[in-house]
């Protein structure tokens, strides 16, 4: 019942090569986050959360070998929709990019 606008650098968008690491572009979330084809809810992300911490005790390691899919929609400037998929390893990206939101009711 929300409407969600995510605040993010256009590299999520583009694959652009190079881009400062700065937010620079909103858009419009148009659906539900997905992570491994099920709807991200609040219960699958505090188990991916868990998960990373426990193999990051366990590994001794700062980036451990956790791996999920995340894909979403999203709608910005020129009437462009676009679907945001990033594969297992490059999950960490979509958050180098993701910089908050701001969600309105209604």
């Amino acid at each position: 019942g929300f409407s969600v606008c995510l605040f993010v650098n256009m590299a999520m968008i583009d694959n652009v090569m190079f881009t400062p690491p700065s937010p620079n572009h909103w858009v419009l979330l148009t659906g539900a986050i997905s992570s491994d084809h099920k709807v991200l809810t609040p219960a699958i992300a505090k188990k991916i959360s868990n998960d990373i911490n426990m193999a990051e005790m366990s590994a001794g390691e700062d980036e451990p070998d956790i791996e999920y899919d995340l894909e979403f929609q999203i709608f910005t400037w020129g009437n462009k929709k676009y679907t945001v998929h990033h594969k297992k390893s490059d999950t960490k990206d979509i958050l180098n990019y993701y910089y908050g939101y701001v969600a309105a009711k209604w």
